[in-house]
């Protein structure tokens, strides 16, 4: 190697960091009536995948985010009376109340405050 040249750097990144913004875990929910999903920890996609229009249905943030974490939710079918719920010591800004089929919308965590903020 000529002594000038020198090997390219790689750039440092923290693995919590990355795991916030690049995990693609999903979690696919099949559901027949109302449902009750609490997010796992890992999980950045919730896909819920019903057969027809429901009712109701409750998604809850996960118990232990990272800051940065986001969270996207889209369905295939109409939910009809929709919760988004913040964990406990957590908040959460803007929730729908419904989602259409077809529909989606998503929200990042920020550690500082222990708020989930809509993004989509």
């Amino acid at each position: 190697m000529p002594v000038n040249c020198l090997p390219a750097r790689r750039p440092v990144i923290s693995s919590s960091r990355l795991w916030a913004q690049a995990n693609g875990n999903k979690s696919q929910q099949v559901s027949a009536t109302g449902f009750s999903i609490t997010v796992a920890n890992n999980v950045s996609y919730l896909i819920l995948d019903s057969a027809g229009t429901l009712a109701t249905g409750t998604v809850t943030t996960p118990a232990a985010p990272v800051d940065g974490q986001k969270l996207y939710v889209a369905s295939s079918q109409i939910v009809t009376a929709l919760t988004v719920s913040a964990n406990t010591g957590q908040s959460i800004k803007n929730t729908p109340t419904t989602i259409a089929a077809g529909g989606a919308f998503g929200y990042m965590y920020n550690l500082a405050n222990t708020t989930w903020y809509r993004i989509q």
